[in-house]
């Protein structure tokens, strides 16, 4: 019995949890305006002065970046970025309560 009613508290905590979360329709066009006024915003800076440069690549960047010479006379740069500081304050959905008809039953 005991072992029942913890299973019954666990699946109401998150019947509760689901319950907060729902998806709002995502407004494509406003994200994608925001995130380009951001990367415009942080090319600016990086083209500023070679300092403020280095500080957008150091936090942009994890780890090392490798260069590679081609056979055409250009580079070619490889390595990893953290875009997370990029996308942060952009919300794609909202908290609330369950619409109706999406009342769970137990």
């Amino acid at each position: 019995m005991k072992h029942r009613e913890q299973e019954r508290q666990r699946t109401r905590k998150e019947r509760e949890q689901l319950e907060r979360v729902v998806s709002a329709p995502v407004d494509v066009t406003a994200v994608e305006r925001e995130l380009l006024a951001r990367v415009r915003e942080w090319r600016t800076m990086a083209a500023r002065t070679v300092a403020q440069g280095r500080q957008i690549l150091r936090k942009l960047l994890r780890g090392r970046v490798t260069a590679t010479p081609r056979d055409d006379g250009k580079v070619e740069l490889s390595g990893q970025a953290d875009y997370g500081k990029l996308f942060s304050g952009i919300f794609l959905a909202t908290a609330g309560t369950s619409p109706t008809g999406f009342e769970p039953y137990l």
